[in-house]
């Protein structure tokens, strides 16, 4: 599945954001601010993939992934806090695993997770 995730995602490769809303819009998907939610819920529904769910806001995401078990803190931040998501307890650097093509990949732009993920995408 991962593999039709990313071909169908590559089609979209140097679109702006605005061209991609259009592109939600021709097919009949509603987005919000957060653009980069909406494109990897997209993508996964346009390819039949229901592993990914129907969340649209990031740290609500990551933590969809992590009550799941499927969330793996790889940054070698100890201060993540704050934010709409606080790092749980007990959520530690997993230096054994390695991100591979299809995985969902969540971001901090800041540091330290200070204000919590703010993006994500495919890897």
């Amino acid at each position: 599945m991962a593999s039709k995730i990313i071909s169908h995602a590559q089609q979209y490769n140097n679109y702006t954001e605005a061209q991609m809303y259009d592109v939600f819009i021709n097919n009949g998907f509603s987005y919000n601010t957060a653009w980069c939610a909406d494109f990897v819920v997209f993508n996964s529904k346009m390819v039949g993939c229901t592993d990914i769910p129907d969340i649209r806001l990031t740290p609500t995401m990551a933590k969809w992934f992590y009550e799941k078990g499927r969330f793996y803190l790889t940054t070698a931040s100890t201060n993540w806090t704050g934010g709409t998501w606080s790092k749980p307890t007990g959520l530690v650097r997993n230096t054994s695993f390695i991100p591979k093509s299809g995985d969902i990949c969540f971001f901090e732009n800041g540091s330290n997770f200070a204000d919590g993920i703010d993006h994500v995408g495919i890897v």
